[in-house]
C-alpha cells in the first residue's frame, strides 16, 4: 500500500526517476507491482515527457499484468506528435479493449496527415466511440478548408457545437 501511495505522489509530481526507482525496489520488499503501480509509474514518465521510459514500462515492465485502456491511453499520451506513426502502432495493438474518446482525441491531436486522421475518425465512429468537440476540432485542424467545413456541419448536425 505504501508503494502505491508513493507512486501516486510521483505520478502527480511527474517524478519519473523516483517512480522507476520505487518499481525497482518493490520486489526486494516482497511487493509485486500490480497494474495500478505500473500505470502510476508510466504516467509519471508520460507527464515528464519521458516517452522512451513510458513505452518501456508499457512494453516490457507490464508483462506480468494485463494493460488496461488507461495503460494504452497513457502510452499514447507519452508520445509527441512527431511520433504519430508509433502511436498508430500502439493503437493497432489495442485488440481486446474498446477505445474511448480519450484514445480518439489523443490520436487525432497527433496525426498530422489528413487522410490518416479522417480514416481513424471514421473507424472510431464505426466502433461507436463517442466523438466530442475536441475530436472534431483536432480532425478539422488536419483537413483542407473544404473538408473542415463539411466536418463542422457534420458536428453541428450531431449536436456538437
Amino acid at each position: 500500500r505504501l508503494f502505491t501511495v508513493a507512486l501516486g505522489a510521483c505520478r502527480a509530481g511527474s517524478c519519473w526517476e523516483q517512480a522507476l526507482q520505487l518499481m525497482r525496489d518493490m520486489p526486494g520488499s516482497q511487493v509485486t507491482p500490480d497494474l495500478i503501480a505500473w500505470n502510476a509509474a508510466m504516467t509519471a514518465c508520460a507527464k515528464a515527457r519521458k516517452w522512451e521510459q513510458a513505452l518501456w514500462i508499457f512494453d516490457q515492465g507490464m508483462k506480468p499484468v494485463r494493460p488496461d485502456l488507461f495503460s494504452f491511453n497513457t502510452a499514447l499520451h507519452s508520445l509527441d506528435s512527431d511520433r504519430w506513426q508509433m502511436a498508430l502502432e500502439i493503437f493497432g495493438a489495442l485488440t481486446s479493449l474498446q477505445p474511448d474518446t480519450v484514445t480518439l482525441n489523443t490520436l487525432l491531436q497527433m496525426v498530422p496527415e489528413p487522410t490518416s486522421a479522417l480514416r481513424l475518425f471514421r473507424e472510431m465512429q464505426e466502433a461507436s466511440v463517442q466523438c466530442n468537440d475536441r475530436s472534431y476540432s483536432a480532425l478539422m485542424a488536419t483537413q483542407p478548408w473544404e473538408e473542415a467545413l463539411m466536418l463542422f456541419d457534420e458536428g453541428k448536425a450531431e449536436g456538437i457545437a
